[in-house]
This record gives structure tokens, C-alpha cells and sequence, in this order.
């Protein structure tokens, strides 16, 4: 009777902490006050959808873009935080460059851009914080930014960088512990996902050095596995016991031989060569 009253106790402590469901909504809402040539070759409604699929793509769950939301006519969640999305600055620039091959200034082409987040609690309207990012991106790496395409790549990797950014800061609890939870772990789908995002070179690489990993780790393993069997036969088997050991055969070098020296060894005069001699001189005295 007293454990399942002490049971009971225990699960009514803990029961408040399990109540609070999922992480909080997000809404995205992008908007600007820049009316230019820049800012008129932009979508912001499609930039609120990209900003979704870059929180999706960092596994934040509870996202909608504004526009959505606003055409469905549903009032926001009480546990909902707002992203305010804003272009705060966007002017093309024609900038003196050094050209070190014609050894003199030329015009380049940049692109002046200020972008901000602002996280917003929808419930009293509370700013919980914010993000500003600026950067100048050059029409030699995204083309000429009289296009729009030009001016639309280099808008879409800042809201890229800054949406990477924003989920870094929120899961440290920069923005408070409750939208600190935004993020689900990881998953195998997730994997699979991330790994058929790749580019080819990139798969390419990655598979020339798992591979180089798992001949290190095999090799590591063997080596183990034979220190760990040496020492077990060490330990169990009596040295009287053991085998000998399989030396090599033993090569036994020769000292260098010494060249003989040719020794001339003159032979002793006999009778015959005495004789011929006197011959040889007999003619000569005649």
C-alpha cells in the first residue's frame, strides 16, 4: 500500500513537466521597405517559402510561411514565435578594383545587402531577439546584377546563411530556453537525405576516405586481436610448453677472398742451359 502510494506521489511530480507538447510554431514573414531595382526583381513570398525549406532542411519542425497562414485565415497558436525576415538594405555599386594585369583600377560590380530576423513572441508581441547580417557580393562570382537572376542568387544565399545562423543561435538558447527545442534529433532519413544532396565530387571524396578509414580501423583491429591472442597463449601456455619460435635461416658471409699475388720465382741455371750458353758464345769468340 505505501509503494503505490509513493508510486502515485511521484508520477503527480513529474506529470506537469510532461504536459508541454512538440517545440513552438515558427511563422516566416518576409518583408522590406527598399523599393528599387533590386528589391523589384525579388518574390518575398517565395522567399518565405525558401526560409521554410532551410528551416526544414536543419530539421526545425513547426514552420509555416505567413503567406500560407494569412490565406488559411487562422489566428497564430498561443505557443508561436514569429521570424520577421526583412531586407533592411539592397543597392547595386560600381567599385574601384586594382586589376594587377592591366595595372590599373576597373568597375566592379557589388551588391550591397543588410538582412535581418527578428523573433517575435506572437502571444504579447514581445521582440526575444534578433540577427543582422551584411555582406557585399561581387557580380564576378553571380554575374552582372542589372539581372535579376543575378540579384536573386546572391539574396537567396544570404537568407541561406542567415536561416544556418538563426538555428545555431536558437538551439544554444539565445532566444530563450522555450524555442531552444525548435530542432528534432537526428534520423537515418536525415542521413540519406544530407548524403543525396551532395555533388558527385563530394560523394566521390567521401568514399575514397571511408574506405581509407576502414583499411585503418581493419588493420588496427588485426593487430589487436593478435597482441590479445599473444598474451593469452603468454599467460596460459608454461614456457617449458611453447613451441620454438620459426627463425629464419642463417646466412653466414664469407670474408672477401684476397687476390693472390703472381710471384715469379726464377729457376737455378742446370747443365743443359750451361752448355747451350757456351754454345751461343763459342761463334761469338771466332
Amino acid at each position: 500500500m505505501l509503494e503505490s502510494i509513493v508510486l502515485a506521489a511521484v508520477l503527480l511530480m513529474i506529470a506537469p513537466a510532461n504536459r508541454e507538447v512538440g517545440p513552438p510554431g515558427l511563422v516566416i514573414a518576409a518583408t522590406t521597405n527598399v523599393q528599387n531595382e533590386v528589391t523589384a526583381a525579388l518574390n518575398l513570398r517565395d522567399i518565405e517559402h525558401y526560409v521554410v525549406a532551410e528551416l526544414i532542411r536543419h530539421r526545425v519542425e513547426n514552420v509555416v510561411p505567413a503567406s500560407s497562414l494569412a490565406r488559411s485565415q487562422a489566428s497564430h497558436p498561443a505557443d508561436t514565435y514569429q521570424l520577421e525576415f526583412s531586407i533592411e538594405q539592397a543597392e547595386e555599386a560600381w567599385r574601384p578594383r586594382w586589376n594587377w594585369t592591366e595595372k590599373r583600377y576597373v568597375d566592379d560590380d557589388v551588391l550591397h545587402l543588410e538582412l535581418s530576423i527578428a523573433v517575435i513572441r506572437t502571444r504579447d508581441g514581445v521582440i526575444v531577439g534578433g540577427m543582422y547580417d551584411i555582406h557585399d557580393y561581387r557580380g564576378e562570382d553571380y554575374g552582372p546584377f542589372s539581372t535579376p537572376q543575378a540579384v536573386r542568387a546572391a539574396v537567396y544565399k544570404a537568407a541561406s546563411k542567415l536561416a544556418d545562423e538563426f538555428v545555431l543561435t536558437a538551439t544554444q538558447g539565445e532566444f530563450g530556453e522555450r524555442i531552444r527545442t525548435i530542432q528534432r534529433a537526428d534520423t537515418p532519413a536525415d542521413l540519406v537525405n544530407d548524403w543525396s544532396e551532395l555533388s558527385s565530387d563530394w560523394k566521390f571524396a567521401t568514399a575514397v576516405l571511408a574506405v581509407f578509414v576502414f583499411i585503418l580501423l581493419l588493420g588496427l583491429a588485426i593487430r589487436i586481436v593478435y597482441a590479445v591472442f599473444h598474451i593469452t597463449y603468454c599467460i596460459l601456455v608454461p614456457r617449458s610448453l611453447r613451441l620454438a619460435p620459426a627463425l629464419p635461416p642463417r646466412i653466414v658471409l664469407a670474408p672477401p677472398r684476397t687476390a693472390r699475388r703472381n710471384m715469379v720465382v726464377e729457376a737455378e741455371p742446370g747443365p743443359d742451359a750451361e752448355e747451350a750458353e757456351e754454345e751461343e758464345e763459342s761463334p761469338s769468340r771466332e
